[in-house]
């Protein structure tokens, strides 16, 4: 079986719908876009109902294994 080449057919449509875009826009090219409501980049960047613990606290919380070894001898 012979591979097909790709035709990128939609390509054209798409650049002459986003250049005309850009000719009939009253904004400079670089003026900043707002957010959708469903934007992802909106979003918790975690997963977790609450916030993570400080780093100070998890310093203050750390036990060393190596430190118990050699206060145990």
């Amino acid at each position: 079986m012979e591979k097909m080449p790709k035709e990128h057919l939609y390509l054209p449509e798409l650049l002459t719908t986003n250049l005309n875009h850009f000719i009939e826009s009253d904004e400079p090219l670089t003026s900043p876009v707002p957010f959708t409501p469903s934007d992802p980049r909106k979003q918790k960047r975690t997963i977790s109902h609450g916030s993570p613990p400080l780093t100070k606290s998890l310093f203050e919380t750390k036990k060393s294994h190596f430190l118990q070894e050699i206060e145990d001898k």
